[in-house]
């Protein structure tokens, strides 16, 4: 990304105090900091929704006996005359 160390921030900081001013810094520091989180909300939010559609659907509910099942099963092994 860009490879900046603490004393290039230092300076762009300084650079910054003096182009708007203390007044005009701060509300420019709130508003970038409300893009970032706002930003950081999009992308996670994007995330989640790719994920989701890349996961595999659920499997479906095990089927349960039905006391019409059972009645057939057992006409089926009953001896025949």
């Amino acid at each position: 990304m860009l490879d900046l160390g603490w004393s290039e921030f230092l300076l762009l900081g300084a650079l910054a105090l003096l182009l708007f001013g203390p007044r005009d810094m701060a509300r420019l520091m709130r508003r970038l900091g409300r893009f970032a989180a706002q930003a950081r909300e999009s992308l996670w939010e994007i995330r989640r929704a790719l994920e989701e559609a890349d996961a595999p659907p659920p499997p479906p509910p095990p089927r349960q006996k039905s006391e019409e099942t059972d009645k057939k099963k057992g006409e089926e092994n009953a001896p025949r005359p």
